[in-house]
């Protein structure tokens, strides 16, 4: 996605109707290049927040290693938002019982609603999370 593509959609976000977890969802998302399941099974004990490290626990990576992410100005933000909603519980991006991580069916349909509006604005085709993580890093790599 263009940064123009991506600025849209985080207006969209914002302008949506979810709870606040299904929008800090994709957010973080969007500014981490994490992958889905890293986010939305993501505990607060992996935030480091004397040092602003994530560190993404091995279980919850693609290759069962530990990974360290900074955490920026305003992902910080968006999780002490979190914080002030949910409280420090265990997800970050709790389900209904914050015991529980958001399931990946209510990520998805939220994901398809904010296409649907998108394409309906924009005729922005669909995207795919999947491939977020991987543009982000060919990005990344252009930047060097």
């Amino acid at each position: 996605m263009r940064f123009d593509e991506i600025a849209k959609l985080w207006i969209q976000i914002e302008s949506s109707k979810a709870t606040q977890a299904t929008k800090a969802f994709l957010q973080l998302i969007y500014i981490t290049g994490a992958r889905q399941s890293e986010v939305r099974l993501a505990k607060w004990e992996h935030f480091d927040f004397d040092n602003n490290i994530w560190t993404v626990s091995p279980e919850n990576s693609k290759t069962n290693k530990a990974i360290r992410r900074s955490i920026s100005t305003k992902m910080k933000s968006i999780l002490d938002t979190l914080a002030m909603v949910y409280g420090r519980n265990d997800y970050l991006i709790p389900s209904s019982n914050p015991h529980q991580a958001m399931t990946t069916h209510s990520i998805n349909r939220y994901c398809y609603r904010m296409w649907d509006h998108l394409f309906e604005k924009y005729k922005r085709p669909n995207f795919y999370l999947m491939m977020l993580a991987d543009q982000y890093q060919l990005y990344l790599v252009k930047m060097v």
